[in-house]
Parts: structure tokens; C-alpha cells; sequence
């Protein structure tokens, strides 16, 4: 599954931040701790978990999900489903805020090491964002933000690439 999302802003600042938007939604929605996961595990309808990759190239974001499924067609349904029909049980407003303790966690200990933070320090500056921006930029997200963020996503953002198996009729 992947989303593109057009943002029709250059502001380094709000590119990051945007990506954090989705990268936190996402973990809320399909992560491997959600009821989500859970239940389509329980359907049969996928072999472990999701994987995600994230792209932020220009004005352009992109996601990326993709999983292991004999069924990946009713798959594809509850995915939809979680997003645009949800009862929010994954999306609370407890959950993003233990996500967004453990990201500012981890964003602190890999500070800690030296090839990180180098690394860090290059991946940000480019951006023109220091590192001690990146953490204020990341502190500062709410859990309104996601929900607008959400809010702006449509289904014609959404697409999807089936890889079927040769013994497989569908």
C-alpha cells in the first residue's frame, strides 16, 4: 500500500514535522501493537507484521506499507477500513502520547552516540533544522495535529500493488 500526499510547502520545518505526522499515524493505525494487527492475525489475513518505509522528496510525501498475505485483496478492504471508517479504539489520544514518549526517547539515546548523532546532525542540517530544532519540532506534535493531519488524506491518495503467487486464482 502506499499514500502520496502533495504539500505545496518548501518550509523544511513543516515537511518534518509532516513527515512525523505520518509516520505517527500510521504506527497508530497498523503497527504491530494495535488492535488492528491483532485482529487481521487473527482473520489470517497477514503473515506477521507491516513494514513501513517513509520518502520525502521535495513537496512530496510518500508511504509505503507492505505485509505478507495469502488474502491480500480483503486485506487491502480492512485497511481502508482501519483508516477511513475506524472506530479510533487505536487512535487515542493515550496511545500517541506513549508514541510520541517513545520517539523523543529514542531521539535522546541516539544523540548518545556519536556515529547517530553525526548522522543526525547531516540528515537535519542539510534541511537547514538543527538537532535541538528536530526535537523541539518533534515535542511540539500533538495529537490534534494527527487527527488533522488524517483529516486531510483522501482515497485517491491511497494505492495498491498485489504480487500473486503463480498458484494462486484471483
Amino acid at each position: 500500500m502506499g499514500i502520496k500526499h502533495i504539500l505545496d510547502t518548501k518550509d523544511e520545518k513543516i515537511l518534518f514535522k509532516t513527515e512525523l505526522y505520518m509516520l505517527f499515524l500510521m504506527r497508530l493505525l497498523y503497527d504491530t501493537s494495535t488492535n488492528f494487527q491483532e485482529h487481521m492475525s487473527d482473520l489470517k489475513l497477514m503473515i506477521d507484521g507491516f513494514n513501513f518505509n517513509l520518502i520525502l522528496e521535495d513537496e512530496t510525501l510518500i508511504f509505503m506499507m507492505d505485509v505478507e498475505s495469502d488474502h491480500s485483496f480483503d486485506l487491502k478492504e480492512h485497511v481502508l477500513e482501519q483508516f477511513f471508517n475506524t472506530d479510533d479504539k487505536d487512535l487515542t489520544k493515550e496511545a500517541f502520547i506513549a508514541l510520541k514518549k517513545a520517539y523523543l526517547g529514542h531521539f535522546m539515546m541516539a544523540l548518545d552516540d556519536i556515529e547517530n548523532r553525526l548522522f543526525l546532525y547531516g540528515k537535519y542540517q542539510l534541511n537547514g533544522i538543527s538537532l535541538e530544532e528536530a526535537f523541539t519540532l518533534l515535542d511540539e506534535i500533538t495529537y490534534e495535529d494527527i487527527l488533522n493531519f488524517k483529516s486531510s488524506i483522501t482515497k485517491d491518495m491511497f494505492s495498491f500493488s498485489h504480487f500473486i503467487k503463480n498458484d494462486q486464482n484471483r
